[in-house]
């Protein structure tokens, strides 16, 4: 009985521990995702162009995965 308690705990951990890990992941390609398009944002119009994008494409892209 007590074998089972302990490897019960031991996979709630994991669990929690993963939850984390994903949301610090998450957290961390969001900044990512900001800063890219905050200094996209700075571009002017003909820069963009110059590597294939327009101002609507910043919001509409994913930068991220």
């Amino acid at each position: 009985m007590t074998t089972l308690v302990h490897a019960n705990a031991h996979i709630g951990h994991s669990t929690i521990s993963t939850a984390i890990s994903r949301l610090v992941v998450s957290f961390s390609a969001w900044r990512a995702m900001t800063a890219t398009r905050r200094e996209l944002n700075k571009l002017s119009d003909i820069a963009l162009e110059d590597i294939g994008l327009s101002r609507a494409d910043i919001d509409t892209m994913k930068l991220y995965r």
